[in-house]
């Protein structure tokens, strides 16, 4: 036995081999440029997988898709993302995995190029999780939630 690493947690993972596995995968991605300012860019991922037994492969992630829409200017760029996770139900209760609820998050983010004598400098400001939506990803440890409304701004220098 391992004793735990940190003070307050439950003990230490070890891993091993757990003999024969299925394990499919797959990840589509789409970059559609409607028009030189209008771009839709979409990335699907899927994993699934179970052991010879039938249980379920743990710490695998739902199927995830991000979907986003890019509107560029010359200078200045607006973009509205949409994240959606299914909920997690194919889990393994042996190694301590709980089914997770499905969710979506909007964030929108807004940026400007500003020329400079020799260099360029990128401002940005984004909102993300819009609409204050509680939520966690299925390999989020003890299911603490992901943060909640957030404004980010960002300054970029490109020399």
């Amino acid at each position: 036995l391992i004793p735990p690493l940190n003070y307050g947690a439950k003990g230490t993972k070890r891993y091993v081999n757990a003999g024969a596995s299925l394990l499919y995968s797959g990840e589509a991605n789409l970059l559609w440029e409607m028009s030189t300012a209008l771009t839709v860019i979409e990335v699907m991922k899927f994993t699934y997988g179970q052991f010879t037994t039938g249980d379920a492969m743990p710490m695998l992630p739902p199927l995830k898709n991000v979907v986003a829409i890019q509107y560029k200017l010359t200078k200045q760029t607006l973009m509205a993302e949409w994240e959606t996770a299914l909920p997690q139900s194919h889990i393994n209760k042996s190694f301590g995995e709980t089914a997770t609820a499905g969710f979506s998050v909007f964030n929108i983010k807004y940026g400007i190029d500003v020329p400079m004598k020799q260099s360029k400098m990128n401002i940005s400001l984004a909102i993300t999780n819009l609409f204050d939506a509680y939520y966690y990803e299925h390999l989020d440890w003890g299911q603490i939630p992901r943060p909640g409304r957030s404004l980010d701004l960002f300054v970029k220098f490109l020399f």
